[in-house]
């Protein structure tokens, strides 16, 4: 390590590896929507619709998130987000609880939408097509609450 680097580490306004600077709120917004949201749901649904025109000439979301995919996403990034919010050790136990039950309501709520979907169709194929739609519907919906809430505790506890 150099002298010059060094000085840099330790002047006022440098930091310590005990001391990391702090992280801009925003910032962890913008990581959380980039990588948490749209890489993640974005992405597959992007290819999908890519490939679906080059090859059929037509997209219907509901041929493709019908099967209550995003009730899985919403799932998935209600629990991702809870549990970095809960190891955090700057959320307060407050922000830890609310965060924390507003997610296990979207958790919930998207294994009972999988489930009634799944049900629904199998019960009456010959409404499968209705199903479809309807199921995209909410489990957009669930998902879109899960991005919301995540992206505001994000906000709030900067994690």
């Amino acid at each position: 390590m150099s002298l010059a680097s060094l000085r840099a580490k330790w002047a006022l306004g440098g930091t310590t590896d005990e001391h990391p600077p702090p992280v801009d709120a925003m910032e962890n917004v913008l990581r959380y929507f980039f990588f948490d949201v749209l890489l993640s749901a974005g992405l597959p649904v992007a290819a999908a619709y890519i490939a679906n025109w080059a090859v059929v000439n037509r997209f219907r979301i509901h041929d493709y998130l019908g099967d209550g995919q995003l009730c899985f996403y919403a799932t998935t990034l209600s629990v991702v987000t809870t549990s970095g919010l809960f190891a955090s050790k700057t959320a307060s136990l407050t922000v830890k609880i609310s965060a924390g039950g507003t997610m296990l309501w979207v958790v919930i709520l998207a294994n009972v939408v999988w489930a009634l979907a799944i049900t629904a169709r199998i019960r009456d194929p010959a409404t499968a097509e209705l199903s479809k739609r309807r199921i995209t519907g909410v489990s957009a919906a669930l998902a879109g609450a899960a991005i919301l809430a995540g992206g505001i505790f994000k906000w709030f506890w900067g994690g």
